[in-house]
Formats: C-alpha cells, structure tokens, sequence
C-alpha cells in the first residue's frame, strides 16, 4: 500500500482515499475541510481529483504490497479481479434480455401458456449465461425464441450465442449467416458485438482461403474494436505469422514478435487459451507450416517444442 503526506495536517496517510486538489495532495478529512472553506463550499470543476493507489485492488482491496497491479480500464485489479471483470458472460446481452423479459411477462398476463414457458425459459437461459453455462443458455433461449416467433428480437441472442459455437467448430460460413441475419433485428448496443463475431468468422474463412492480406486486415479491424484483449492481439500476431510463413520476410516476423508480446501482457499468468494460441504461432514462425487449429491439437496434444 503506498502513502502520502497530506499537504494539509503533514499526516502519513494511504493514497487510496486520499485526493489532489489544486495540485496538492490531502487526505480526505482535510480535502472536506478545505472544500467546506471555499465560498459557497464549492471550487471549479476538475479542480479534485481523486487519488489511485495501484497497489491496492480496485474491487477487493487486495493489497500487493509495492508491486502495482495491472489495470482494467484504468482501475487497477488483483489476477482474481480481472478474470471476473474479462470473463464476465455477454453482460450486453443480459441487459438486452430485460426487454424481452417486460415483452413476454406482459403477454403471460393474458394467460397464454407459451409466453409464460417462454418466459420461465428467458430467466433459465439468462441464469445459465450468468453461471457461464454457454451451452444451456443456448438451448433454452432458443427454445424460449421458437415459442413466440411472432416476437423475432427473442431470436436475436440464441443466434449469437449460436454463431460463437459455430466459429469454435471452423464452420465460419454458418456462424456468418447467422449472425447478418441476427443484426438487422438487433438493437444498437449489441452492434460492435455482433461485427466482432463477423469479423472472427470472416478470419477463419479467409484463413482456410489462404487470403492472409485479408486475414491481416480484419485483424487489425478486430483489435481497433477491442484492443485490451489478449486474444485479439494474438490474432494479429497469427496474420503476420502466416504472411512471414509463406514470404519469408523477417519484418512480418519481428512484427509477429511484437505482438506476441503485446498479448502476452495484456494475458493473465494462468491463461490457458493464450498459452495454446502462442505456441501455435511460435510453431508457425519456427517451421514456416501454416495447419489449422484442430490439425496442431491432433499433431501436438501436449503442446509443440522446439527441438
């Protein structure tokens, strides 16, 4: 935990509570005391500022002692903290959900039975994303979607989730269907979303295509949209890989390198999905051999090592 000395009563106090104001740092006792002084009580705005400890975890208060945690968003988080925030299930869809839920709680007050199981389905589906269970939220949202097709928005997240398993099997072609289909009825928020998934299924098909000037592209589209994940750098990483495999240019592998260890810091230490994807890369850049992922898993199950 890190200190300062208030600026106002001289006292060692933690950073964390504390504020700087007018360029000088006070604990809070003092920064209400020197607000209540000013006439009126009030100073110009953006004139305080409060004070970050990067030692001290923003949600659990764990403290590192003098090691700063990374930051999430600018707020700084224990590995614990930031897999809860990173890995938090398609919260926009759960807040979209709600509409669907007014929607269908509003037709079951009519008595009809299929909006009320359709509605019982909604919250079940909801619960088993919250939980993380993908698979389950699948199935009974979809389900809840094909009791009432007379309200297609219900439709909107079962395809989505769907999609993403799709991309998981390499059946990109379908994933992309599905997912220009879901857009044109989904609302705003869950725009940026649904592209990032288009954009994942467009990369595996330019892959199998061997288009890596494509693949390059929207990877670099898909790290403009999200450039704090790990798993988006790497994929710019793979594209430059792939471009050095078939060229044999070292600027794309230096480049490649770079982005490796751009990922790798943005990756928690316990990453197993980042862990698996580097070392395809780093198998790509040893032997200049461009397979799939399923092929790398079937040829190295324990992972690939240079000789």
């Amino acid at each position: 935990m890190q200190k300062i000395e208030c600026a106002a009563c001289h006292a060692s106090v933690p950073v964390r509570g504390s504020f700087a104001i007018a360029g000088q740092n006070m604990c809070r006792g003092c920064a209400e005391q020197f607000v209540a002084s000013r006439p009126g009580g009030t100073i110009p705005a953006g004139s305080i500022t409060r004070l970050v400890d990067a030692t001290v975890c923003a949600k659990c208060d764990a403290d590192n002692g003098s090691l700063e945690f990374g930051r999430v968003a600018g707020a700084p988080l224990c590995d614990t903290c930031t897999a809860f925030f990173r890995n938090r299930p398609f919260p926009t869809w759960l807040k979209w959900s709600f509409v669907g839920f007014v929607c269908v709680a509003l037709a079951a007050q009519a008595y009809n039975w299929r909006y009320f199981m359709a509605y019982v389905e909604l919250l079940r589906g909801n619960r088993a994303l919250t939980n993380g269970n993908v698979d389950a939220a699948t199935e009974l949202l979809d389900s809840a979607a094909k009791r009432v097709p007379d309200v297609p928005e219900l439709a909107v997240m079962p395809n989505v989730l769907k999609a993403m398993q799709l991309i998981n099997q390499e059946k990109d072609e379908e994933a992309l269907a599905l997912l220009q289909s879901a857009k044109f009825r989904a609302p705003p928020q869950l725009a940026t979303m649904i592209r990032e998934g288009e954009i994942q299924a467009e990369i595996g098909i330019a892959f199998r295509k061997k288009d890596y000037d494509t693949f390059l592209r929207l990877a670099q589209e898909l790290e403009n949209l999200d450039p704090q994940e790990s798993m988006t750098i790497c994929s710019v990483a793979s594209a430059f890989a792939c471009k050095y495999a078939v060229s044999g240019d070292p600027a794309y592998r230096v480049q490649c390198l770079q982005y490796l260890d751009k990922a790798k810091a943005l990756a928690g230490p316990n990453d197993e999905r980042f862990a698996e994807y580097e070392n395809r890369i780093q198998h790509r850049l040893a032997t200049r051999r461009i397979i799939t992922s399923k092929e790398f898993k079937e040829r190295f199950p324990n992972g690939w090592k240079a000789n």
